[in-house]
């Protein structure tokens, strides 16, 4: 009878020690602060089940499949029990790797896919009309201006908090994007209205002033720590638009509050715009 060959793993280490080695491993890629904050907020919902001290030597398969059958009974949301149920494979696979573990596959579970609802045209007119420049912050009117750009260019918002005021060429009507999800800089073209909002803009930015937008929390504080928290309150002062629908109260500057708040305002943004062209006859590249 043949026996099944199977890899000896190394002993000693508890889900604690691992987690803290693929933490590790994650600085030694370069991943960005925000995907290792990921993984750390994993971490906790890991030890909400699995003790901390608990030898990798006894993670099994059967055991992740009653921490995925747990994470359902208190989480309640598929995408949610799928987002931590990744990030528990991407683990231990790792750990696989190094022989913390004994190997096993981790399927991943299905989720329903919901579609995206995108602003109405009686939403986009609230969020696209000019604010009297006489009468209202510049927080709101810088706002404003962020709305129509990120509508115009389908930006992230990652990527325009590290905009800075060279990147603007309002001669080639270009914004040169050098923060992006992928890593490689775009060179994107912007329309003649986008043009002349940017440039009346700077009129009002301070001309010494590096960033394009400016916050509380200014890009810097988003650049040491790899967040999009600082444009958080840059668009507080929208808030104070007169007859604004209480569900287009700001939250942050990639688009207002939505119905479902499952769903993130940049992709809420992306889909607007795309189905704007489409319905305008154009034929976007994704």
């Amino acid at each position: 009878m043949k026996k099944k060959l199977t890899m000896s793993t190394k002993n000693g280490i508890t889900l604690e020690e691992g987690c803290n080695l693929h933490l590790e491993n994650c600085r030694q890629r370069n991943l960005r602060e925000g995907t290792i904050r990921h993984y750390k907020d994993c971490y906790v919902q890991f030890k909400k089940y699995f003790s901390p001290n608990m030898p990798l030597s006894e993670m099994t398969e059967r055991k992740c499949s009653e921490y995925i059958l747990d994470m359902r009974r208190r989480l309640g949301s598929d995408e949610t029990v799928r987002t931590y149920s990744r990030a528990l494979r991407t683990v231990l696979y790792f750990l696989m790797e190094e022989g913390y573990v004994q190997p096993f596959k981790l399927k991943e579970i299905k989720s329903d896919q919901h579609a995206i609802e995108t602003y109405t045209d009686e939403e986009l007119a609230v969020l696209l009309k000019k604010p009297n420049l006489k009468t209202c912050r510049f927080l709101e009117y810088q706002a404003w201006v962020m709305t129509n750009f990120l509508f115009s260019t389908g930006l992230r918002q990652r990527s325009l908090i590290h905009l800075k005021i060279k990147d603007f060429d309002p001669y080639n009507a270009v914004i040169h994007v050098r923060v992006t999800k992928n890593r490689k800089p775009l060179i994107i073209p912007l329309n003649h209205a986008m043009v002349e909002i940017l440039k009346e803009y700077l009129k009002y930015r301070k001309v010494f002033a590096a960033w394009l937008y400016s916050g509380k929390k200014s890009a810097l504080y988003a650049e040491k720590h790899d967040t999009t928290q600082g444009i958080g309150l840059a668009g507080a002062a929208a808030d104070s638009l007169p007859g604004c629908d209480p569900r287009l109260v700001p939250r942050n500057l990639t688009g207002f509050k939505l119905r479902d708040d499952s769903v993130c305002d940049g992709c809420v943004n992306i889909h607007s715009l795309l189905l704007f062209l489409i319905e305008e006859g154009a034929q976007p590249v994704l």
